[in-house]
């Protein structure tokens, strides 16, 4: 969306070197600060177009940056043997929310609750003020910080406007904007919407999709915080499973029905994933990643129009969220013998806080950059919302759960095979001692 690219510029900034006096808090006698990532890092920073800004924040602070590629697969292992050994490859480490749970859980990190005060969050844009402290702490301790953003891979909904204009349906934005956004109006939409377009008894047109070929129990949960639905939460000062109670079976229940009822959801009948079946103009409504489908609706040229807005409220005292598919952030090895150091150098190389990045600033970056792939302007308005109601509950990603067998109870609920009550009481046991094991017996 060009226009809207263009109308933002004036919004956007040149970052202006700190001074001396603001940036050099710390002075680290020439240490090299090693940075373990999965991300290439190294060349943008060392050799690229962020070198500048990295000789300048390693003048301020006599420090030196190497950087270490680590793949994600070996990312766990990596920092697990340095807490063994007592020697780490690297002082900081990016992680995503997955391997943070499992490195915290077994005390492989170093805790930041003395070092990261209240004006550390203060100085970071408002939509991580939102919800870091979830996605960086476990069992009540914090282990990680920004890494800049780390969230903006946010689920939302992406709907094709011209099937909704040539199907006669209510037009998204004014739903929002008038708080009539329901799981309920969602539904009706959807079961318009879906029909078969050439007559041959099949249907070829859906009311709504995921990204991928089918729904799959992680969207589910997802979907259900706009329910309240939590798979586990603190109860009596222990955590309980929770996924038994009304607000999830009210969700597992609610996409049965989608699915084998209404019909409304494609689930890869015809072999191709819901995202380019998007693009070809066949699902109204698909539920994804919105950095993700953006850009590939935009590179495809889409020939539809289309727009963004938030998951639909939930009936059990729902709200509008906007939850992240994943999490990013940084940790440090329990080795680190100087984290207030270290987090200063890596949050100034990074600019991940309002110290070395104006806020407004970055946020209207990333407005920018999310309308150089829409179409309007609604779009980027519903993606300042989605910033504005980020909402993040570490219980849906919790790696344990792959060793239950929750998420397959769930898909036996969505395809109809068993009932939501059946399914959640059989599987609470499990789930239940997992949760003891990593909460309630520490």
């Amino acid at each position: 969306m060009k226009r809207y690219a263009k109308s933002w510029i004036l919004l956007v900034f040149l970052v202006v070197l700190l001074s001396g006096a603001t940036m050099a808090e710390y002075d680290l006698g020439g240490q090299t600060v090693t940075i373990g990532a999965f991300n290439n890092l190294g060349p943008y920073y060392l050799e690229g177009d962020g070198a500048d800004w990295t000789a300048y924040v390693e003048e301020k602070f006599n420090v030196k940056f190497a950087f270490k590629q680590i793949s994600h697969g070996e990312m766990v292992d990596t920092i697990m043997t340095g807490a063994t050994a007592g020697e780490s490859v690297a002082d900081v480490f990016q992680v995503q929310s997955a391997a943070f749970f499992q490195l915290a859980s077994v005390g492989a990190l170093k805790r930041l609750d003395d070092v990261l005060d209240q004006q550390y969050y203060d100085s970071l844009p408002f939509y991580q003020q939102r919800c870091i402290k979830d996605y960086t702490s476990y069992a009540g301790k914090t282990y990680g910080f920004s890494i800049g953003d780390g969230i903006s891979a946010l689920y939302g909904l992406v709907w094709n406007k011209s099937l909704f204009e040539r199907e006669g349906l209510p037009n998204l934005y004014e739903l929002q904007a008038a708080g009539e956004w329901t799981w309920e109006k969602f539904r009706e939409i959807a079961r318009k919407a879906s029909r078969d377009t050439d007559g041959d008894g099949k249907i070829d047109q859906w009311g709504f999709s995921s990204q991928y070929r089918a729904v799959e129990p992680h969207l589910v949960v997802n979907w259900g915080y706009s329910n309240n639905a939590l798979v586990y939460q603190k109860e009596n000062e222990r955590m309980a499973f929770t996924y038994n109670r009304k607000p999830a079976l009210e969700t597992l229940q609610y996409w049965n029905e989608l699915i084998n009822v209404d019909k409304s959801v494609y689930n890869g009948e015809d072999g191709v994933n819901g995202l380019d079946n998007f693009i070809a103009g066949n699902i109204g409504m698909l539920l994804a990643n919105v950095n993700f489908s953006s850009w590939h609706c935009n590179y495809a040229q889409m020939a539809d129009d289309y727009g963004y807005v938030m998951i639909p409220k939930g009936p059990n005292d729902g709200k509008h969220i906007a939850s992240p598919e994943f999490t990013t952030m940084f940790v440090l090895p329990v080795t680190v013998e100087t984290p207030a150091e270290i987090i200063e150098v890596a949050s100034a190389l990074f600019k991940a806080t309002g110290k070395y990045l104006d806020n407004e600033e970055r946020v209207n970056q990333k407005l920018e950059e999310f309308g150089n792939q829409v179409r309007d302007f609604e779009s980027v308005e519903s993606r300042r919302l989605m910033y504005e109601n980020i909402y993040y509950d570490p219980s849906g990603g919790a790696p344990f759960l792959g060793k239950t067998d929750f998420l397959g109870k769930i898909r036996e609920v969505l395809y109809g095979h068993e009932s939501p009550a059946s399914a959640m009481d059989s599987v609470a046991p499990q789930v239940q001692a997992e949760v003891d094991k990593y909460y309630n017996e520490k």
